[in-house]
């Protein structure tokens, strides 16, 4: 195949446009993206989807592995362009964001990210407020107790979801509780939201229970199809299992990095009852990597989990 750079632009712009669609998704060289946004209103439109559709921020190679929903690749669209710049642009052109379709991005307040970004934690909410066609997002957040949820609900197109690090009081719910398409969710280990005495500015602890019980609550995650979830030893076990049991009927695949208080007896006592609530009849992949497994796990819930046809330890979140 020729090189773009020995194309006629003017004739490659009269070309129908879905094929002039087709060719810019093969394109693996950003100068000629510079290149054909010239050439007519409609590679302009195309490059710009192509460029902003997947953004990502501070994701480590090992995370990706295990993160399917984005993948690192070579292509422009996968630039990881810096906060401070996307974040202006946004502002500035706001009918960008329907181009974003992915995003990843870490988010932290400390002096060192303020430097590098320009950014307020409060700017940085309202360029997600433009951003109402995201359909991946794996946000990794470590801020102060002091720093502030965003003010709307986000992301109300959200189909995965992979969260981690400390939050904002009551921030969970604005980023995981705003769509009604979420079929793919994972919490990291050690994600949770500071708590507030009301009035006070200061938290006195962290936990992810408060965010667990709203879940519960509200019955939501109806329809997820994978669930990924990280809790520390010490959440309220009992809570723990409402919450993983509210997509029972629709799950299947269910990780779960949780010893429920006792990981030698955790498997008897808490994971074979939960599952011979006999709602479990879609799943098919059971991983619990903190818990001793029998060495013949399946057969113990094969009347409860027709489908089922893995129990291991699994790899990392």
């Amino acid at each position: 195949m020729a090189s773009f750079s020995e194309i006629q632009f003017s004739s490659f712009a009269s070309l129908p446009y879905h094929i002039q669609e087709h060719i810019v998704d093969l394109i693996d060289h950003y100068a000629t993206y510079l290149a054909l946004a010239v050439a007519s209103k409609y590679l302009s439109e195309l490059c710009v989807r192509s460029l902003y559709q997947t953004v990502e921020f501070g994701q480590s190679d090992s995370e990706k592995q295990c993160w399917p929903g984005i993948r690192g690749a070579t292509k422009p669209r996968h630039i990881r362009f810096p906060q401070n710049t996307y974040s202006q642009t946004l502002t500035s052109k706001p009918e960008l964001a329907i181009f974003t379709q992915h995003i990843s991005w870490d988010i932290s307040d400390d002096w060192s990210w303020h430097l590098a970004t320009g950014l307020s934690i409060s700017q940085l909410w309202s360029t997600f407020e433009h951003l109402s066609v995201v359909r991946t997002l794996n946000l990794r957040v470590n801020v102060s107790s002091q720093t502030l949820r965003p003010p709307n609900p986000l992301f109300p197109q959200l189909v995965r979801a992979r969260v981690q690090g400390t939050f904002p009081q009551h921030a969970l719910e604005q980023f995981l509780l705003t769509s009604p398409y979420i079929r793919h969710l994972a919490i990291a280990p050690s994600t949770r939201e500071y708590l507030h005495h009301p009035g006070e500015p200061y938290a006195y602890g962290t936990s992810i229970e408060p965010f667990l019980r709203t879940c519960v609550s509200k019955n939501a995650f109806r329809y997820l199809r994978t669930l990924e979830i990280g809790l520390d030893s010490n959440t309220d076990p009992e809570l723990a299992t409402q919450f993983i049991e509210m997509s029972a009927e629709w799950i299947t695949e269910l990780r779960i990095e949780y010893d429920f208080g006792d990981s030698l007896r955790a498997f008897e006592k808490r994971v074979v009852p939960m599952l011979k609530s006999r709602r479990w009849r879609n799943l098919i992949k059971l991983e619990l990597p903190k818990i001793a497994i029998p060495k013949e796990p399946i057969p113990l819930v094969r009347a409860y989990c027709p489908t089922l046809i893995s129990i291991g330890t699994g790899s990392c979140i």
